[in-house]
């Protein structure tokens, strides 16, 4: 049989149906991730999946959470678990957004390679300098809608951007088990 279901953006709706897919999922988990007072962000990969990072202050730094997986810092699932030929993530949160493709992959030469203009992987035919750009002017925007973020704000996002930067050319880290496993859902 078939079953059909609407695609729900609102997260009331979502709670009371229980029904999706990842991103009936990531707009409930990130909506609830808030309600309790938590920093958390909806983050796209333009390969098609969508989750959500939670800002840890134990551990001073985002933490992937993909509440449709059940799976929480095991960021590189995708690439290695799932064999996907990422492209881009981005990170979409109250006070930001930021490309955040570095921390989902061991390999980022080849992620800048499939998101060359022309590249099929590729449709928007933006160059890297287009893109980061592009991803700044969202990321002001975002930031003059808000008159006060988080008082460490700053902080947070300089170490961020340090991390990604670092883990660009770093030795990758070992892999999890469980970043091995396949996808389980959704």
């Amino acid at each position: 049989g078939v079953t059909r279901f609407p695609r729900l953006n609102n997260p009331r709706s979502l709670l009371k149906t229980r029904t999706g897919r990842c991103g009936e999922f990531a707009n409930a988990f990130t909506a609830c991730a808030v309600a309790c007072g938590f920093d958390a962000r909806y983050v796209l990969d333009t390969t098609d999946h969508v989750w959500t990072e939670v800002y840890s202050a134990g551990r001073k730094r985002w933490v992937h959470v993909d509440s449709c997986e059940k799976k929480i810092d095991k960021p590189l699932l995708y690439e290695k678990g799932w064999g996907k030929e990422l492209v881009g993530i981005f990170a979409f949160g109250r006070d930001e957004v930021v490309d955040v493709t570095r921390r989902y992959t061991r390999d980022f030469g080849a992620c800048l390679a499939r998101r060359a203009p022309g590249s099929p992987r590729w449709r928007g035919a933006l160059s890297e300098r287009a893109l980061a750009a592009a991803v700044d002017r969202l990321d002001r925007r975002q930031r003059g809608k808000h008159a006060r973020p988080s008082p460490d704000f700053e902080a947070r996002r300089a170490a961020e951007l340090a991390e990604l930067a670092a883990a660009a050319w770093s030795a990758p880290r070992p892999l999890d088990a469980e970043e091995a496993t396949g996808r389980t859902a959704g």
